[in-house]
């Protein structure tokens, strides 16, 4: 990508209104919306772009293979679960590995690819609930369409999927479609379910994901390529001078200025390699690190 560098001089040598620590699902995505105003954008990736050259990511069939391998994350594991035994020890304390991904695109350059809402009555409490005004689904919905863009694939198993107006995006950067093959095991599968009272829902992504589904996945249709961030959301800056992304730099802390009794965040102290730096934000640091 010509918006990433590994080189902390020419990284250093811009101006940037925001800085933005992460270079993963939501960052890119927030880095690439923001680019498109006469913001200039700095963002801070602690990992390296490994899904351009390495087919075991952008491919997307890898990733039971990269949630094990400590080269593509983290390397995150959960406390103890109590409700959860741990089959060596014989008692409960359960630990469970977190796979989180280390690298340009974050956890969308590691994950299954599966692309689905949450409930209508999920979303809607956030409203209700925890009173932040405008995060239920009815106010969410625009922004699930605008990012993305949707290929219905209908089967004899499931005839009705298809695109939807008013709930699927078309224009987003962020090419969703299903699973157009099924194994000999499915057919079957289903009508067993169907017989015990389970019902295919051919509309999962209209807030009641309850039923059978044919998964919508972040899979292109055409180059059946993963629809990773750096895939979508940054793709669509080339060309943008105001977007620089270095990758390889870990975040340290955020830097403060004090100023009428208030803390403002005006920098980042970050590392490459053995080295610490610092770069400054004229008007706002982001922290999107996620982990």
């Amino acid at each position: 990508m010509t918006n990433t560098t590994t080189n902390v001089d020419i990284f250093l040598s811009k101006p940037y209104d925001i800085i933005i620590v992460g270079g993963g699902t939501a960052g890119l995505a927030l880095a690439a919306r923001l680019s498109e105003t006469t913001l200039r954008i700095g963002v801070l990736e602690a990992g390296l772009d490994k899904v351009s050259s390495d087919p075991t990511l952008y491919s997307g069939g890898g990733w039971p293979l990269t949630a094990r391998d400590p080269k593509y994350h983290w390397g995150f594991s959960s406390t103890p679960q109590s409700n959860l035994i741990d089959q060596t020890l014989g008692k409960p304390g359960k630990v469970l590995n977190l796979p989180r991904g280390k690298l340009l695109s974050g956890s969308s350059a590691v994950n299954a690819m599966v692309w689905i809402r949450a409930s209508k009555a999920e979303y809607d409490a956030l409203e209700s609930v925890f009173g932040n005004k405008g995060w239920d689904f009815d106010s969410l919905l625009p922004y699930f369409r605008k990012t993305q863009s949707h290929t219905a694939q209908p089967s004899e198993l499931f005839p009705e999927s298809k695109v939807i107006p008013g709930v699927h995006g078309t224009e987003g950067p962020v090419n969703t479609s299903q699973n157009w093959w099924h194994s000999s095991l499915i057919d079957p599968f289903v009508k067993t379910m169907i017989s015990q009272s389970f019902e295919i829902n051919s509309n999962p992504d209209n807030g009641n994901p309850l039923g059978m589904i044919n998964v919508t996945r972040g899979v292109h249709p055409k180059t059946s390529r993963r629809q990773d961030a750096t895939e979508t959301y940054l793709k669509t800056t080339e060309g943008r001078d105001n977007i620089t992304v270095l990758l390889g730099a870990q975040a340290r802390q955020i830097i403060f200025s004090q100023g009428n009794g208030e803390l403002f965040a005006t920098g980042v102290e970050f590392q490459v390699g053995n080295t610490k730096h610092v770069v400054n934000a004229a008007k706002e640091v982001i922290l999107s690190a996620g982990e």
